[in-house]
């Protein structure tokens, strides 16, 4: 019976830290600007192809927006890229972000498929699958793992872009580029109310098989 009640009082304060551990952090996306170009040639195709298609530069705001009672922790860029309307055939789109007054390094996302996009990479991020809070990711997104800000407020500034098409032809290029912006509860002298409840709820639970096993 006692290795019963340990084993259940465990399996209860396991619980408690992984639910507070997850609630620890919270990620906001920022949105810094993209372009869309669309091609003029026979078929609405980039025809003849010049490289690069699209260039310009993407304005990244300083974020000084955190809410109260919060610490920030990080900000890193989320780098999109890709295209539509592929000419029969192998297409591969190559997009470059390289640094304006943004400190960023240079980073190539290289889109590669036929009618429609269907291979991704990047020459310095980890793929930032669809995340439902922040209503965007998926396959043609990418964390720049070569920025990472730790001070606050973020600095901001401009990235510029260059998207070229390398082999075959497309009707549409585009890209966007968000701030990935991490921040954690701040931590007080005294537990918060979420936390209080959290362990509340395990002392009741605690009550509940000790009452079980005197009713025994």
């Amino acid at each position: 019976m006692k290795v019963s009640i340990i084993r259940r009082l465990l399996t209860i304060t396991a619980l408690l830290t992984l639910t507070v551990g997850l609630a620890s952090a919270t990620q906001i996306a920022v949105y810094c600007g993209g372009f869309s170009l669309a091609g003029t040639g026979a078929g609405g195709y980039f025809n003849p192809v010049v490289n690069p298609v699209a260039t310009g530069n993407i304005t990244c705001p300083v974020y000084n927006s955190l809410p109260g009672g919060q610490v920030f922790a990080s900000e890193q860029l989320i780098l999109q890229a890709d295209y539509t309307g592929g000419n029969t055939g192998t297409n591969t789109v190559q997009t470059t972000y390289s640094p304006g007054t943004l400190a960023m390094s240079a980073d190539t996302l290289i889109v590669t498929g036929v009618v429609t996009s269907g291979a991704y990479s990047d020459t310095f991020g980890a793929n930032f699958p669809f995340n439902v809070g922040l209503g965007l990711g998926g396959p043609s997104f990418w964390v720049d793992g070569a920025y990472v800000q730790s001070t606050y407020p973020t600095v901001g500034g401009t990235i510029a872009y260059s998207a070229s098409i390398t082999s075959g032809t497309v009707q549409a290029v585009s890209g966007n580029i968000w701030e990935l912006i991490t921040y954690n509860p701040q931590q007080t002298g005294s537990p918060e109310p979420a936390t209080m409840a959290m362990l509340g709820s395990a002392l009741i639970g605690l009550g509940l098989i000790g009452r079980k096993r005197f009713v025994r």
